[in-house]
């Protein structure tokens, strides 16, 4: 919120100079008066829509800030969740390269889960499986579907 701390800060500011100008508009003679009257005005009115945005923005962060605690709450309680399940879990991306690995998962495979990130799944298939699989990775990556494929 330092960002918004410095938008209140020269909000501040311009509005000291603000006042400090109005005083000074006092000794103006009638001829100039009326345009600097109505240009303090037009400042003061700019002035209190910039408060009303740093009061907008404030509120927006505050909001922010809670929103990310909930994520990273929920990030918390999904890793739990993965990382306890039962069942081996791995999750790669489309070229079979591991990314995550569950505790089950490392267990299976006999490595630790976190050695398994960055890992081509197909060094855990059978070396009789390997040629099909590599052959049928490519399919599953453009359909999107692993039904059937065990």
């Amino acid at each position: 919120m330092r960002t918004i701390g410095n938008i209140n800060r020269y909000i501040e500011a311009t509005a000291s100079r603000l006042d400090d100008l109005a005083v000074r508009a006092r000794s103006v003679t009638d001829v100039g008066r009326p345009i600097v009257q109505e240009s303090l005005i037009h400042l003061a009115s700019t002035l209190e829509e910039l408060r009303v945005s740093e009061e907008e923005l404030r509120a927006q962060g505050d909001n922010l800030a809670s929103s990310y605690g909930d994520v990273q709450r929920e990030l918390r309680r999904y890793r739990d969740l993965f990382q306890g399940a039962p069942d081996a879990y791995l999750v790669t991306d489309s070229e079979g390269v591991v990314r995550e690995a569950n505790r089950a998962a490392g267990a299976l495979l006999g490595a630790r889960d976190e050695y398994l990130a960055g890992m081509p799944v197909v060094v855990f298939v059978h070396e009789d499986d390997r040629r099909e699989f590599r052959l049928r990775l490519p399919w599953a990556r453009e359909t999107e579907r692993l039904a059937g494929w065990r």
